[in-house]
């Protein structure tokens, strides 16, 4: 088998085990649902990788829960531009990654 062929399988390998291994760290963790309200947000930049020269932007949101918690999730670019600061609804989280926030009409 040539070398390029190794290697390309070695990649799909580890491709596959690291989606398996992000999968299985997140089966523990429930869905949640709660009524809350978006506090703030705030975006930034961090280092992709060593490849990629410019940085990734990142987003967050804090929400305030009924029960008085703060959670503060990260989130997709166009999630974060939908949200509203002060705006109340439905937020539906999985540990600390968002699923979406629906708004009271």
């Amino acid at each position: 088998m040539p070398g390029w062929a190794v290697i390309l399988i070695m990649f799909a390998l580890v491709v596959i085990a690291l989606g398996a291994v992000r999968l299985l760290g997140r089966s523990g963790e429930k869905t949640e649902t709660a009524s809350a309200r978006v506090v703030s947000k705030r975006s930034g930049t961090e280092p992709r990788s060593r490849i990629y020269r410019t940085p990734a932007t990142v987003y967050f949101a804090v929400f305030r829960l009924d029960d008085g918690r703060e959670l503060e999730l990260s989130l997709e670019g166009a999630d974060f531009a939908a949200l509203r600061e002060g705006a109340r609804g439905t937020l539906t989280w999985r540990g600390k990654e968002f699923l979406r926030f629906k708004p009271e009409d």
